[in-house]
Protein backbone atom coordinates (compact mmCIF):
# COMPACT_ATOMS: atom_id res chain seq x y z
CA UNK A 1 0.00 0.00 0.00
CA UNK A 2 1.40 3.49 -0.79
CA UNK A 3 1.30 6.06 1.59
CA UNK A 4 -0.91 9.20 0.72
CA UNK A 5 1.55 11.32 1.97
CA UNK A 6 4.39 10.81 -0.40
CA UNK A 7 5.51 13.58 -2.39
CA UNK A 8 7.01 12.80 -5.76
CA UNK A 9 9.06 14.56 -7.53
CA UNK A 10 8.82 14.17 -11.42
CA UNK A 11 10.70 15.53 -14.10
CA UNK A 12 10.67 18.31 -16.33
CA UNK A 13 10.62 15.66 -19.60
CA UNK A 14 8.06 12.71 -19.10
CA UNK A 15 7.54 9.87 -21.03
CA UNK A 16 4.65 8.42 -21.84
CA UNK A 17 4.11 6.43 -18.80
CA UNK A 18 5.20 8.66 -16.67
CA UNK A 19 3.10 11.63 -17.92
CA UNK A 20 0.18 9.07 -17.35
CA UNK A 21 1.19 8.85 -13.64
CA UNK A 22 1.42 12.31 -13.59
CA UNK A 23 -1.90 13.34 -14.77
CA UNK A 24 -3.62 10.08 -13.09
CA UNK A 25 -4.70 8.52 -16.27
CA UNK A 26 -4.44 5.46 -18.70
CA UNK A 27 -1.35 5.69 -21.11
CA UNK A 28 -4.04 4.98 -23.87
CA UNK A 29 -6.35 7.75 -22.65
CA UNK A 30 -3.46 10.49 -22.71
CA UNK A 31 -2.43 8.82 -26.09
CA UNK A 32 -6.65 9.95 -26.96
CA UNK A 33 -5.90 13.34 -25.47
CA UNK A 34 -2.79 14.33 -27.68
CA UNK A 35 -4.75 13.16 -30.82
CA UNK A 36 -7.55 15.73 -29.79
CA UNK A 37 -5.13 18.02 -29.22
CA UNK A 38 -6.01 18.77 -25.90
CA UNK A 39 -2.65 17.67 -24.16
CA UNK A 40 0.73 19.09 -25.78
CA UNK A 41 3.39 15.47 -26.44
CA UNK A 42 5.95 15.28 -29.15
CA UNK A 43 6.57 12.08 -30.77
CA UNK A 44 10.39 11.25 -31.44
CA UNK A 45 10.42 9.52 -35.20
CA UNK A 46 13.46 7.19 -34.62
CA UNK A 47 12.46 5.66 -31.40
CA UNK A 48 8.43 5.93 -31.41
CA UNK A 49 8.65 7.52 -28.25
CA UNK A 50 6.32 9.80 -26.57
CA UNK A 51 7.58 12.83 -24.51
CA UNK A 52 5.97 15.42 -22.52
CA UNK A 53 7.31 18.66 -20.96
CA UNK A 54 5.89 18.67 -17.35
CA UNK A 55 4.78 22.60 -18.18
CA UNK A 56 2.43 21.33 -20.89
CA UNK A 57 0.85 18.81 -18.09
CA UNK A 58 0.67 21.35 -15.61
CA UNK A 59 -1.56 23.64 -18.02
CA UNK A 60 -3.62 20.83 -18.88
CA UNK A 61 -4.57 20.25 -14.89
CA UNK A 62 -5.18 23.33 -14.65
CA UNK A 63 -7.83 23.81 -17.56
CA UNK A 64 -11.25 23.38 -16.24
CA UNK A 65 -12.55 20.62 -17.75
CA UNK A 66 -16.29 19.10 -18.77
CA UNK A 67 -17.94 16.39 -19.01
CA UNK A 68 -19.01 15.92 -22.92
CA UNK A 69 -23.05 15.62 -22.26
CA UNK A 70 -24.48 12.50 -23.16
CA UNK A 71 -25.86 11.68 -26.33
CA UNK A 72 -28.43 8.78 -24.62
CA UNK A 73 -31.56 10.96 -24.28
CA UNK A 74 -31.02 13.00 -27.23
CA UNK A 75 -30.78 10.67 -30.32
CA UNK A 76 -33.58 9.69 -32.39
CA UNK A 77 -35.31 13.75 -31.70
CA UNK A 78 -35.96 12.69 -27.94
CA UNK A 79 -35.63 15.45 -25.76
CA UNK A 80 -36.33 13.79 -22.61
CA UNK A 81 -37.38 10.50 -21.45
CA UNK A 82 -39.78 10.33 -18.38
CA UNK A 83 -41.73 7.65 -16.60
CA UNK A 84 -45.29 8.65 -16.37
CA UNK A 85 -48.59 7.15 -14.85
CA UNK A 86 -51.45 6.81 -17.68
CA UNK A 87 -53.10 9.89 -16.31
CA UNK A 88 -50.22 12.45 -16.03
CA UNK A 89 -49.04 10.93 -19.35
CA UNK A 90 -52.65 12.16 -21.19
CA UNK A 91 -52.33 15.43 -19.80
CA UNK A 92 -48.50 15.37 -20.84
CA UNK A 93 -49.63 14.83 -24.59
CA UNK A 94 -52.98 17.51 -24.27
CA UNK A 95 -49.95 19.96 -22.99
CA UNK A 96 -47.91 19.65 -26.05
CA UNK A 97 -49.87 19.48 -27.76
CA UNK A 98 -51.42 22.74 -27.23
CA UNK A 99 -48.29 24.23 -28.45
CA UNK A 100 -47.89 21.80 -31.50
CA UNK A 101 -45.73 19.14 -30.12
CA UNK A 102 -46.97 15.99 -30.87
CA UNK A 103 -45.17 12.30 -29.05
CA UNK A 104 -44.13 9.52 -30.85
CA UNK A 105 -44.79 6.41 -29.75
CA UNK A 106 -41.71 4.19 -29.07
CA UNK A 107 -42.97 1.09 -29.21
CA UNK A 108 -45.64 -0.88 -31.46
CA UNK A 109 -48.02 -2.87 -29.47
CA UNK A 110 -50.21 -4.16 -32.16
CA UNK A 111 -47.68 -7.14 -33.06
CA UNK A 112 -47.37 -8.09 -29.49
CA UNK A 113 -51.19 -8.24 -29.09
CA UNK A 114 -51.49 -10.47 -32.39
CA UNK A 115 -48.32 -12.55 -31.20
CA UNK A 116 -50.51 -13.43 -28.39
CA UNK A 117 -53.88 -14.04 -30.17
CA UNK A 118 -51.87 -16.31 -32.27
CA UNK A 119 -50.63 -18.24 -29.20
CA UNK A 120 -54.30 -17.87 -26.95
CA UNK A 121 -55.38 -19.23 -30.31
CA UNK A 122 -52.78 -22.28 -30.28
CA UNK A 123 -53.52 -23.29 -26.91
CA UNK A 124 -57.30 -23.72 -27.13
CA UNK A 125 -56.53 -25.84 -30.57
CA UNK A 126 -54.18 -28.01 -28.63
CA UNK A 127 -56.70 -28.82 -25.65
CA UNK A 128 -59.61 -29.14 -28.26
CA UNK A 129 -57.65 -31.70 -29.52
CA UNK A 130 -58.65 -34.11 -27.34
CA UNK A 131 -57.30 -38.52 -27.27
CA UNK A 132 -60.63 -40.33 -28.44
CA UNK A 133 -62.38 -42.01 -26.22
CA UNK A 134 -63.25 -45.59 -26.37
CA UNK A 135 -66.28 -47.08 -26.17
CA UNK A 136 -66.85 -49.05 -22.85
CA UNK A 137 -68.99 -52.21 -23.78
CA UNK A 138 -70.97 -53.68 -21.27
CA UNK A 139 -70.86 -57.31 -20.92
Amino acid sequence: MTPTNLKIEYPDVMDLRIAALFLGMSEGRLRTLVREEKVKGARDEESQKWTFKRTDLEAYLKEPKARAASNKATKAGKAFINHLTIDKLQRAKDALAAIGVELEQRYDYSKQRAYQQKRKAAKAAAKKVAVPATPVSKQ
